[in-house]
């Protein structure tokens, strides 16, 4: 009975060994089977992130955590860098607008004085242009001084013509006598007429002298502003050039400050997107921690299984049998024990 009892002790140690080690194990597989529903869930949800950190589906090798943090270091580091260049080119913006608007501010400045100064050129030159109006009022002032002098010189010949015919009867151009008196007087009536004619004359050609002078000299004092008119228009082409060269200059940095702004946020986004995955990202290298430290687990119990004779079995069937046995074993070694 001895001998009986003991190999039933022995026996029941072995089935209680090998059940104990089955719920083991059964435990340890429901939580392995948990932890991979977890990855291949958080996997499906990041599986275009964890494709471009090239992180295959149950890819222990790599952690998604170290990786994504790797990514996320890079995306600060090209940030930081964006963000100079924008400020870099916003100062150059800035700088290029000023020097546009300066430009651009001188040639308005230049056209309005340009315009006052043919507006007023335009007042006295009519349809003609400044050099051919001066020559042309130049050569009236000259022509008007003349016939002035001629009406002053006549008026003294004219007299002196007079004093001839009175006392000498002669005639003062050719110097023939003059016989009859009748001729004489009506010959110095009409002398005394034109000279008397002679001041009223002289009196308007002054006149239209003085006008056409006073007309001239302000035609002459707008030579600076033609000569300014007259450069203007010269530099023209060169002053536009300049604007237009500014204005290049600042739609092609005014472009590239666009671009620079658009690339800084479409890379915050990025970055915004990656930082909202880091807690997925933890639990996916927690759960690839615990597969691990599981399967170890696992086969340390398949192992000592395996040493012992008994092998891992999840047939529901076969474990009820085994714990059948084990009441068995139990209550033969209770009745062994009641017949000693």
């Amino acid at each position: 009975i001895k001998i009986d009892i003991e190999e039933l002790n022995k026996e029941k140690d072995r089935l209680q060994s090998r059940n104990e080690n089955q719920a083991v194990l059964n435990v340890l597989t429901s939580n392995r089977f948990k932890e991979e529903e977890n990855l291949n869930l958080i996997y499906s949800q990041n599986v275009l992130i964890m494709s471009e950190l090239n992180i295959n589906e149950m890819d222990f090798s790599k952690s998604f955590s170290n990786e994504l943090q790797n990514r996320i270091n890079r995306s600060n580091h090209s940030i930081n860098a964006m963000e100079s260049k924008l400020e870099s080119l916003t100062n150059d913006r800035r700088a290029k607008e000023h020097a546009f608007n300066l430009e651009k501010m001188k040639l308005d400045d230049l056209r309005k004085k340009v315009k006052a100064k043919e507006n007023q050129i335009r007042l006295l030159c009519d349809d003609d242009d400044y050099e051919t109006a001066l020559e042309e009022l130049e050569k009236d002032v000259e022509a008007l001084r003349e016939k002035k002098f001629n009406f002053l010189g006549s008026q003294a010949l004219l007299m002196e013509y007079c004093s001839i015919i009175k006392e000498e009867d002669k005639c003062p151009v050719c110097f023939n006598n003059i016989l009859e008196e009748s001729n004489k007087k009506s010959i110095i009536e009409t002398l005394k007429l034109k000279i008397e004619k002679v001041p009223e004359q002289t009196k308007s050609i002054v006149s239209q002298l003085e006008r056409q002078e006073k007309l001239y000299n302000q035609l002459l004092g707008l030579a600076s502003d033609n000569q300014f008119v007259k450069n203007f228009k010269q530099d023209m082409p060169k002053l536009n050039q300049t604007v237009a060269r500014c204005e290049s200059q600042l739609k092609t940095i005014c472009s590239e400050v666009e671009k620079a702004d658009k690339e800084l946020r479409k890379e915050k986004f990025e970055l915004k997107r990656l930082k909202s995955v880091e807690s997925d990202a933890a639990k996916y290298d927690h759960s690839i921690e615990m597969l691990v430290k599981l399967d170890k687990q696992i086969r340390d119990i398949n192992r000592d299984m395996y040493t012992h004779g008994d092998a891992a079995d999840n047939d529901e069937d076969k474990l009820l049998k085994d714990k059948r046995c084990l009441n068995d074993v139990k209550d033969d070694l209770d009745l062994k024990n009641s017949q000693l």
